[in-house]
């Protein structure tokens, strides 16, 4: 299955085993792990693996330690002009 293969950037980006979804039947070919019934067991078995949500929580993280910096160093000396107002205002 050549989506296993072109994912496997976003596999290893988040720590993941596609081996937990699928199991290889040959080489190059997979089929879903048999405690799959339907989609919504796959959404689950991703958003609730360990090494995802830790991933994730990393990026959030991340995002919020950055966002953080920005407005402690830049957006805080910055002159109030009070034009942001006025746009709310119309």
């Amino acid at each position: 299955m050549t989506e296993v293969s072109d994912k496997s950037v976003f596999f290893k980006w988040f720590n993941f085993d596609p081996l937990e979804i699928f199991k290889l039947k040959e080489q190059g070919y997979y089929s879903f792990q048999s405690q799959l019934e339907n989609k919504d067991d796959l959404t689950t078995l991703i958003e609730n693996n360990t090494q995802v949500v830790s991933m994730q929580n990393s990026l959030l993280e991340s995002g919020k330690q950055f966002f953080n910096i920005f407005r402690d160093h830049h957006l805080a000396g910055l002159e109030e002009t009070g034009v942001l107002s006025q746009i709310r205002m119309e």
